[in-house]
């Protein structure tokens, strides 16, 4: 039974830094468990890629000034979207808003990680994450897509934090009647069943689209933060 379990936890998939782009033109919609597929960013040695059980209680943030009259709408849908991951693993994420100051500072911010902004309307994606350990720690959110629908902004905001989890793009399976054409790398390991309802599945890839974290997706990314 133990064999087995270790076998389970290993099916955890792994992608480059540049999968984890989210293009404009597809917008994201939900995660996966044991019983669907969850899909986690692994080294080159196979090794899943999630932060230590201290780091995992670490996972800082600032918020750019840059966001301006829009900084409390980014706010917002960040404190709901983290707190639907908490309750979901064992990590702990937490705002610190003192640190705002220096979050574009080039040397880098004083918390883990910063939230950006990209104002340029031909900016391709809608956000931009990185995974755990990455040297760039930095998630930036278009500014269109802050402005526009909270429901979209919060989906958005809880698909990036999936990826600073370690959570790959759930599209990539392929299972995915759709995979050939939203593809990025074959570098994965499957863990469960293929899950299009997944947060982490491009809705144009396949998905569902639903912007919740899915009962199956709360049970996924437990096993890896238990």
């Amino acid at each position: 039974m133990k064999r087995i379990l270790q076998m389970l936890l290993l099916s955890i998939i792994v992608t480059p830094v540049l999968a984890i782009n989210c293009p404009t033109d597809r917008p994201p919609a939900t995660i996966t468990t044991i019983n669907n597929k969850l899909t986690v960013m692994t080294d080159e040695e196979g090794s899943r890629r999630i932060w230590t059980s201290e780091d995992r209680h670490k996972l800082t943030y600032c918020i750019s000034n840059r966001f301006k009259e829009l900084k409390p709408v980014i706010i917002s849908a960040l404190e709901m979207a983290t707190k639907d991951w908490m309750d979901t693993a064992n990590v702990t994420f937490q705002y610190v808003p003192e640190a705002d100051q220096s979050c574009d500072n080039r040397k880098g911010p004083t918390t883990l990680f910063s939230i950006s902004i990209n104002t340029s309307r031909r900016y391709p994606y809608a956000g931009r994450a990185f995974f755990p350990y990455d040297e760039r720690n930095t998630i930036t959110f278009k500014k269109s897509y802050v402005e526009g629908s909270y429901e979209r902004l919060l989906r958005l905001a809880r698909h990036e934090l999936g990826h600073v989890l370690g959570l790959r793009h759930e599209h990539i399976r392929k299972e995915n009647p759709y995979h050939q054409n939203c593809s990025e790398d074959d570098n994965f390991t499957p863990v469960t069943d293929y899950d299009s309802e997944s947060i982490m599945h491009y809705a144009s890839c396949g998905g569902t689209g639903t912007s919740e974290l899915s009962v199956k997706d709360r049970e996924g990314v437990a096993l890896l933060y238990p």
